[in-house]
């Protein structure tokens, strides 16, 4: 019987143009949040999806391909697997980022002594100064206050 119905699926043109469209199609992550201080503060932090890995993950990462589907990274994991933070600002889920944020971040979430952090201005002050100047539109998903999450990232960031 398996076989008779591996037959008809093959011999099935859309089943076949639907396997192919999947596989055509790259996937892509978004980095969606960055945990808070306070989240990261807790006594057990979330800890970082990579294969192996101890470290309590800083972020929040998701696929085109699976939205839904969280993706939990340390810093030393997401330089591995992605080549570290987003460069572009309108990629980042933050405006800014404190000194004592970077620093929790460093010592809880990364194995390096000097990982690399991203380039954001380091008070909110600042980062209005910075986006004086005309700068392209941003997408409404990296628009976001540091301190109002979204729906969707308070759910990440309570999944057990």
């Amino acid at each position: 019987k398996n076989e008779e119905f591996e037959t008809l699926v093959q011999d099935d043109p859309a089943a076949t143009e639907t396997a192919e469209e999947e596989e055509e199609q790259d996937e892509l992550y978004d980095l969606k949040i960055i945990f808070s201080v306070k989240e990261l503060s807790k006594s057990k932090p979330r800890l970082c999806s990579g294969e192996g890995c101890k470290l309590a993950a800083c972020c929040v990462w998701a696929s085109n391909l699976s939205p839904d589907e969280p993706w939990y990274y340390c810093v030393d994991c997401q330089e591995q697997d992605f080549g570290g933070w987003p460069e572009a600002m309108d990629e980042l889920p933050l405006k800014f980022m404190t000194e004592e944020h970077k620093s929790i971040i460093i010592r809880k979430c990364s194995a390096q002594e000097d990982p690399v952090m991203p380039d954001l201005p380091t008070e909110k002050q600042d980062a209005a100064e910075a986006n004086a100047t005309p700068q392209p539109k941003q997408s409404s998903k990296h628009a976001s206050e540091n301190t109002t999450p979204s729906k969707e990232q308070q759910g990440w960031a309570n999944r057990a």
